[in-house]
């Protein structure tokens, strides 16, 4: 399990999903496949609550990892570190 994190406005989000930042057999975690399934999980809760807004100051963390970016809009900009 992971703990996402965005803001719409000044308003802070968060919830639970199953996403896993380094899947076994991964040297380290692959930044395309988590900012994917990221965004698919964002915008999967932004359409389930209704929420107006893109999201901005994003992260994720799990038990080892957690990774950050400003905005999804941009590929590659989700930076991953062990805790």
């Amino acid at each position: 399990m992971s703990k996402i994190t965005f803001y719409i406005g000044e308003e802070s989000y968060t919830f639970n999903a199953a996403i896993e930042i380094k899947l076994d057999g991964e040297n380290k975690p692959n930044n395309l496949r988590v900012e994917t399934i990221l965004s698919e999980e964002i915008s999967r809760y932004i359409n389930n609550n209704n929420l107006k807004g893109k999201p901005k100051h994003i992260s994720i963390e799990d038990e080892k990892f957690k990774g950050e970016c400003k905005s999804l809009s941009i590929i590659g900009a989700l930076e991953i570190k062990a805790k």
